[in-house]
């Protein structure tokens, strides 16, 4: 055992020096060469692999195991219930996966001139806005990168440039993502949401069925949570992306409690590493938060257990060790993540929205039961939310609890028929997350302070719930058609139709006095027809005592029908003629070949939207913002909605790049400053006073305060042609240097890509360069191939000093914190690797 522990320590320690060592040689590689960041960090990562194939030669010559195939523990027993689930999610997605539609609810954009006048209004789903507003084009953004060939770190086509991958919403290296990268994302958002439904479903059966539960009960959970509405609510946004690897993840553990010592273990946390990476990827911290939360609970809870007494100490070594090897999986997005986090307004931002007070009032409750009732985006009749007391923010996604009233009622079913640890684990889980979420006290007193967990809004956790309540179904589904626990079932049965009945008359009255017109009362009526024949349908099947396959098959169809009858059309499909069509004002923009800024006014071209057009946008909305950045916009950081619609010009407009502006058709811009060139859906605005994107200065001022330097870019009449502004002293040794005859000042952009920018310039005597692009770490600046400063000047922009002459400058976005992550993140899967062909 001593000897164990001593090789232990000394390979630790070796490995740790192999780690350093490639971290130090990936930084320097970065900093002071220009080769790819791809090949600096494999060179960093090469000690460690090295290191790692020397263990596992020297351990398979000792050992001499044979490699163990895998199992998963499925037959072909199992591809009804998966073809099942299969069938129902095609059927969901069948407009974009069989009749040629893109699954994106770009249609909203009609909301927004110029697509209003043009094509005329017709919006589907205004609560996926963010998606059509944000989201689809910074994918568009990544898919054209992608297929020309070039991995995008930098986005600059939002707010003067935003780092791209840093940003955890684009999930850029999501492995669903990268899978239809090559694909726009107009015709990949059906197939991954194809995928990412149907690997929801697998993962849940296979956890279900390994806790014992029949292949009836599996699949009704596996539809349960797959059609849950936060999966349907959020099918478009990165927070499926998350919530979908919880039931693998809780699958893997559980594989690890099946014996005394379970062989393949090892293989089981290499699975459980690649899963935690894949979730770190998915793109929704808030929601990483919460599935490692109840990752970590189960974890603890089957620790507890008899099963895992004298494994503990190995146990746990395991799950932190593949915690960690996936955590650094996912390193390349989370490091740029949170370099941008802390030069971002982000947390000020947070501290305002203090999300962790959030919570739904009580009676949106009622809304996991009759999840229409109240109306929906999709199809309207929304005021009926608003006589039940619910505000704008209680929207249909934020209270999105709903799993199907018959798993509802199976689950609760499962409860009263038999009590073990797993079920009164998810029993306490889905109590918890529903007290969190409804914000019942002192919960929200004990999490606010928390941090990290007080910066998050936990009304999500109903997609947690959601889960518990889908194991549970299975559970119940179970014990139907046994004959036994009569007394159980009937308790139940009575409980469940006087809380129904309680719940609908208490509903009634709130809504009936409210009642003006007859399509109101329909509505409501419609949905109580619904509820009421569903819970009848499964009542009778839960007191039924023999006909088990028959009472088992009908609940998993009736559940299956009214998930499917909740999910329809909650997520619409488009044809490609609506996918942001290019009106005429836009072409006018498109058709000056020049570099610059736009901007519009009201509700006009949105900021984000200008990207799926190739024009640069001095707004944008990226969830976060660089805080110089916003704060040159607005004197200060901390607004979450930031430059996305705006309607007033900032102040800072003439140092922005900015040619045009767009305004709705009737709004006037004064003419001193602006001219009309275009005026039919839209008004187009030239600016008389157009700053170029890069420009020779030589006027310096130092001002070492920045509130004082804000405050002078904000100036009205602040041009960055006139002054250029730094915040540190210079000395330049050759700034008196003599004029160089024949040479005129010029400056031509040659290349503008997005992590690279190349400039030729020609100065009749010293002086500085100027690009109206944002600063920000990872950017470096070459003059004739040799490294120099970029200064930060006018508040959030570069610049860099040449000499007197001709000069080829080269601005290369080299972010360290991707390139050390890549190097962490390949030292991981090689750790990994070597780790499964040892199992």
């Amino acid at each position: 055992m001593r000897s164990w522990t001593l090789r232990s320590i000394v390979t630790g320690v070796l490995a740790g020096l192999a780690v350093l060592a490639g971290a130090w040689l990936t930084l320097a590689l970065t900093a002071h060469t220009r080769l790819p960041l791809s090949i600096c960090a494999g060179l960093g990562s090469l000690p460690f692999l090295a290191y790692l194939g020397a263990l596992a030669w020297n351990r398979r010559r000792r050992d001499g195991r044979a490699r163990a195939p895998a199992s998963f523990g499925l037959d072909r027993r199992d591809l009804l219930g998966l073809g099942l689930l299969l069938f129902a999610i095609v059927i969901l997605l069948h407009q974009s996966l069989v009749l040629g539609k893109g699954l994106v609810p770009a249609d909203g954009i009609t909301r927004f001139e110029p697509w209003r006048s043009a094509i005329g209004e017709s919006v589907s789903n205004r609560l996926l806005a963010d998606q059509y507003l944000e989201l689809i084009p910074q994918e568009h953004f990544f898919h054209d990168r992608i297929v020309r060939g070039s991995l995008p770190l930098w986005n600059p086509f939002l707010a003067c440039g935003i780092p791209h991958v840093a940003s955890m919403a684009s999930a850029s290296f999501f492995p669903l993502r990268l899978l239809v990268a090559p694909l726009d994302p107009f015709a990949a958002r059906g197939l991954f949401a194809l995928i990412k439904l149907f690997l929801t479903g697998l993962f849940t059966y296979f956890y279900v069925r390994r806790l014992g539960v029949s292949r009836s009960g599996a699949t009704l959970s596996a539809m349960a949570f797959s059609f849950s509405a936060f999966m349907i609510a959020w099918l478009g946004h990165p927070h499926t992306n998350t919530m979908m690897w919880l039931p693998l993840l809780l699958a893997l553990i559980e594989g690890e409690f099946a014996g005394s010592d379970p062989p393949g273990s090892t293989r089981r946390w290499v699975g459980f590493a690649l899963a935690t990476g894949a979730m770190q990827l998915g793109g929704h911290p808030p929601t990483a938060v919460h599935v490692s939360a109840c990752v970590g609970a189960y974890f603890l809870f089957r620790l507890a257990s008899a099963e895992a007494a004298g494994r503990r100490g190995r146990l746990v070594a395991g799950i932190v060790t593949a915690g960690i090897a996936g955590m650094l999986l996912a390193a390349p997005q989370v490091l740029p993540f949170l370099e941008y986090y802390f030069h971002s307004s982000a947390p000020a931002s947070t501290e305002l929205l203090q999300r962790s007070s959030s919570h739904l009032p009580p009676q949106s409750f009622v809304f996991s039961l009759l999840p229409h009732v109240g109306g929906t985006p999709a199809e309207g009749f929304e005021i009926l939310a608003g006589w039940l007391g619910l505000k704008v923010w209680h929207n249909f996604n934020e209270r999105a609890g709903f799993f199907g009233v018959t798993t509802l009622v199976l689950a609760f079913l499962a409860l009263l028929s038999r009590r073990d640890g797993v079920r009164g684990f998810y029993g306490v889980l889905g109590l918890v997350c529903a007290a969190v979420a409804f914000g019942l006290p002192p919960l929200g007193w004990i999490l606010g302070p928390l941090p990290i967990i007080g910066d998050i809004d936990h009304t999500r956790l109903l997609g947690i719930g959601a889960f518990a309540g889908a194991v549970l179904g299975g559970f119940g589904l179970d014990h139907l058609g046994r004959g036994e626990h009569e007394r159980r079932r009937l308790v139940a049965f009575v409980g469940i139709w006087f809380g129904a009945a309680g719940m609908l008359g208490w509903l009634w009255g709130r809504l009936a006095p409210e009642f003006e017109h007859a399509e109101y009362l329909r509505y409501v009526a419609l949905q109580y027809a619904i509820f009421v024949a569903t819970l009848l349908i499964v009542s009778l099947a839960m007191m039924s005592n023999n006909h088990r396959r028959l009472v088992r098959g009908t609940c998993v169809a009736l559940a299956s029908v009214e998930l499917l009858w909740f999910a329809f059309d909650y997520n619409p499909s488009i044809e490609r003629a609506d996918y942001y069509p290019e009106t005429p004002g836009i072409r006018v923009l498109r058709g000056d070949p020049s570099l610059f800024r736009v901007m519009a006014l009201n509700k006009v071209l949105p900021a984000n939207t200008a990207l799926m057009f190739d024009l640069y946008d001095a707004r944008g909305r990226d969830y976060m913002s660089v805080a110089r950045y916003e704060e040159l916009i607005r004197g200060e950081s901390g607004d979450f909605d930031f430059f996305n619609i705006t309607y007033a010009l900032p102040p800072a407009m003439f140092s922005l790049n900015l040619k045009y502006v767009m305004t709705p058709g009737d709004y006037e811009l004064p003419e001193a400053e602006f001219e009309r060139i275009y005026h039919s859906e839209i008004s187009i605005y030239r600016l008389r006073n157009f700053v170029e994107r890069a420009m020779i200065l030589r006027n310096v001022e130092i001002e070492p305060d920045p509130i004082d330097l804000g405050k002078r870019m904000r100036l009205h009449a602040f041009s960055a042609q006139q002054v250029l502004l730094l915040e540190e002293p210079v000395t330049l040794e050759w700034s008196q240097s003599a004029p160089v005859p024949g040479v005129e000042d010029a400056v031509r952009i040659v290349a503008y890509e997005s992590d690279r920018v190349e400039i030729d310039a020609a100065l009749e005597t010293a002086g500085f360069l100027l690009l109206l692009d944002t600063y920000f770490p990872g950017w470096m600046a070459y003059v004739d191939g040799q490294r120099v400063r970029i200064h930060r000047a006018d508040y959030n922009f570069r610049a860099v000093a040449l000499p007197a002459g001709e000069s080829r400058v080269s601005f290369e976005y080299r972010p360290t914190s991707f390139s050390l992550g890549l190097c962490l993140s390949l030292m991981s899967a090689g750790w990994i690797a070597a780790r499964y062909s040892t199992a």
